[in-house]
């Protein structure tokens, strides 16, 4: 191959060679090329100008409520040859018209395009893209399909609303936060919700799994963290979902493999990371939101600011009016009976349901509504075959039954509230309360433990000491490992618990000393007997 290139090369000006895959290429091959171009998808402005070129070149008729900038806005997947090809469909979505199709019949003077023909070719452009990508399909999910949640909803919201409405202030400097972490029990809606953001934002969306990453091969596994990447740079604006991310991301240097894969892995993962806050050149558009069970064992360097540095704790709701909520969302297609009442329903249920747990409520009542319906219909249809024979004729099927006798009632399955009531006798919740004090624990761990490490880096009002103290006269402060000691005071002696991490500071007219994490020992002589804790630490 490579002496047929150079024998073509020595009697030829000029040979162009193209490729989806360059490092798949031999080197001896690549050397021979003295150039390399990289042929990126088009920006929006690109889009947009390819978009109105071909129709102007082409003499295509639009309809008054055409806006090709919106087409361009929800058709950001589409490539070069797909925008040129881009469908047009008629109001019915049997025959769909190309551009091509209205030259070849004779122009615009028939037809002109309007903003239905767009919508139906921009789905069929995006889904045309998603296939060739290798992106999975995404269900409709919306905000009205996840119940509850509406804390976590506007913090997502003031995430990616605003980078996505308001390129220009990042584009002149300012850093976005691109990436999210959901954790909590399992069954709270973490991959719901990462669904729905995809859907209410009108982004691409990239699941990813542990074990997909993996490979045999030494460096494979890192380049296909960097495949995952650099196929959301394309697709862009999208989402990658990590799901399950412990398994992915865990603690470097507790893994014990000697090839060192899944440090490798978390090291080309956190380079990715720190790429997607740059600017457009970089992963502007990606957004990266991460599911996990159990935070604590994510490496530390994944929680910085830039990374997974936006993290929304995802519970079980406290409230009977929250479980209401979700079971409007849940229910929101089924036909209820005018009898029934939710909020009847949502006071009766405990406070460990997750969210999978009221899914399963939701299926087994509707589950329990169609069983006594077929009940019903099976009771008519035996009624009907035995009168049937009494008059000398032969049996109806059921399927005869529902084409002929079946009534508009018999056709609507109705949920009651003893359905609910049933379903929730057999459910057993998939979290236990034992369980959800973990996990409370451990929110605690994550949440609280941040806002002591800021109030113990604060600097105090006069700027000398991390831990502001107020008080007169001489005194010595020793701290040292762990323990529980006394505050000695010449009028007054109270205890107090704190913990210092290798802090060091000044006091007027005596000395801080710190070590370690522990219990401090405070002794000294105050002339006032007063000791303030400004911080609130103690």
């Amino acid at each position: 191959m490579v002496t047929t290139l150079k024998d073509i090369q020595s009697g030829t000006r000029v040979i162009i060679a193209t490729t989806t895959e360059v490092d798949k290429i031999p080197d001896g091959i690549r050397g021979l090329f003295t150039h390399e171009l990289e042929m990126t998808a088009p920006d929006e402005w690109e889009r947009e100008g390819i978009l109105r070129g071909i129709v102007d070149d082409q003499s295509v008729a639009l309809a008054p409520d055409v806006d090709l900038i919106d087409v361009v806005d929800r058709a950001l997947v589409a490539r070069n040859s797909r925008i040129e090809a881009l469908a047009a469909a008629s109001t019915s979505p049997e025959k769909i018209v190309t551009v091509r199709d209205i030259i070849v019949s004779g122009g615009p003077a028939g037809r002109c395009l309007t903003k239905a023909d767009f919508d139906f070719a921009v789905d069929a452009a995006r889904k045309n893209f998603a296939d060739a990508i290798g992106a999975p399909k995404i269900p409709n999910v919306g905000w009205d399909d996840v119940g509850g949640l509406s804390n976590v909803k506007d913090a997502v919201m003031e995430t990616i609303q605003l980078p996505l409405e308001r390129p220009e202030l990042f584009a002149k400097g300012m850093k976005k936060r691109s990436g999210i972490l959901f954790y909590g029990p399992p069954g709270t809606g973490k991959t719901l919700l990462a669904k729905a953001i995809a859907t209410e934002f009108s982004l691409n969306f990239f699941s990813v799994k542990g074990p997909e990453l993996l490979n045999m091969y030494i460096g494979e596994s890192e380049a296909n963290v960097r495949r995952v990447f650099q196929r959301a740079r394309d697709a862009r604006p999208c989402v990658v979902f990590f799901d399950e991310l412990d398994s992915v991301a865990p603690k470097r240097g507790n893994q014990g493999d000697s090839g060192g894969v899944m440090d490798r892995i978390v090291s080309q993962l956190l380079a990715e990371l720190d790429g997607m806050s740059d600017g457009d050149e970089g992963g502007g558009g990606v957004f990266v939101i991460g599911a996990t069970n159990r935070p604590d064992l994510l490496d530390a360097a994944l929680l910085r600011p830039g990374r997974f540095d936006k993290m929304l704790y995802l519970g079980v709701s406290d409230t009977h009016e929250k479980q209401e909520t979700i079971l409007e969302a849940l229910t929101r297609k089924f036909t209820l009976s005018p009898t029934l009442s939710l909020s009847r329903v949502a006071s009766k249920l405990p406070f460990t349901y997750t969210g999978a747990d009221f899914y399963a409520l939701c299926s087994d009542a509707m589950l329990k509504a169609v069983t006594r319906q077929a009940s019903l219909v099976d009771s008519h249809l035996a009624k009907l075959n035995t009168q049937r024979l009494s008059e000398g004729k032969g049996k109806v099927s059921t399927a005869y039954w529902f084409d002929h006798y079946a009534k508009e009632d018999d056709l609507r399955v109705v949920v009651q509230e003893e359905d609910f009531e049933a379903a929730e006798r057999e459910l057993v919740p998939s979290v236990s309360a034992g369980e959800l004090e973990h996990y409370a624990r451990v929110r605690g761990q994550f949440e609280g433990g941040k806002d002591k490490d800021k109030a113990l880096q604060r600097p105090s009002s006069s700027g000398s000491s991390r831990s502001s103290r107020k008080g007169k006269g001489k005194g010595r402060i020793d701290v040292k490992g762990k323990g529980k000691a006394k505050d000695t005071g010449g009028w007054d002696e109270n205890t107090e618990d704190g913990y210092n991490n290798d802090s060091e500071g000044e006091q007027l007219n005596g000395t801080i000393r710190a070590k370690g994490k522990g219990k401090e020992s405070v002794q000294g002589l105050f002339q006032d007997g007063n000791v303030e804790d400004e911080e609130n630490l103690y």
